[in-house]
């Protein structure tokens, strides 16, 4: 009941923020549903913005539960936002298609875990995305797909290990705060 409270205050909150944007990009603070976490966009010039964003990411293995928080931070260039804004086209929330460069932190498993050895790793990657993102008043959803190159470093065992260059697609659902 206090999850349905929360997302109803948010929702309610958010209706009312969300403004008209003209000019390109706008700043913004994102709140996560998918991968639980926030997130803030800077506007840095008419088509770029710098992200910032924190969530935490959850996994099972059999009865043991795993929580990493991580963070990333990255380059938005939104290559479309002003030829949608000429066609007359919804850019709100930077409702756009773009390019991300980013890099990440991924903590290790901050929950017990009988399998600590194996499954508590310090991680660092490197991204570079297409996405794009479509806004409906002060909700959005948001895709991205590309190559991420990631170092894990095992403190337990003190080694480095890198995974080959790899494909990555995200999905994001949440709130926008303007």
């Amino acid at each position: 009941m206090k999850i349905f409270t929360l997302i109803a205050f948010i929702m309610m909150i958010t209706s009312f923020t969300i403004k008209a944007q003209e000019g390109g990009t706008m700043d913004q603070f994102k709140i996560n549903l998918l991968t639980p976490g926030i997130g803030y966009e800077k506007k840095l010039g008419t088509k770029g913005t710098l992200d910032l964003t924190a969530t935490g990411y959850f996994s099972w293995v059999g009865s043991d539960t795993y929580i990493k928080p991580s963070i990333d931070i990255g380059y938005r260039y939104y290559y479309n936002i002003l030829r949608r804004e000429s066609r007359g086209r919804n850019i709100k929330g930077n409702s756009a298609s773009f390019l991300i460069a980013s890099i990440g932190y991924t903590h290790r498993n901050i929950t017990k875990s009988k399998y600590l050895y194996n499954t508590n790793p310090i991680g660092f990657d490197c991204k570079l995305q297409w996405g794009i993102r479509r806004t409906f008043n002060w909700f959005y959803l948001e895709g991205k797909a590309g190559g991420c190159k990631q170092w894990w470093h095992h403190t337990d065992l003190n080694i480095t290990t890198q995974e080959p260059i790899g494909f990555l697609g995200e999905l994001t659902i949440g709130f926008l705060i303007q």
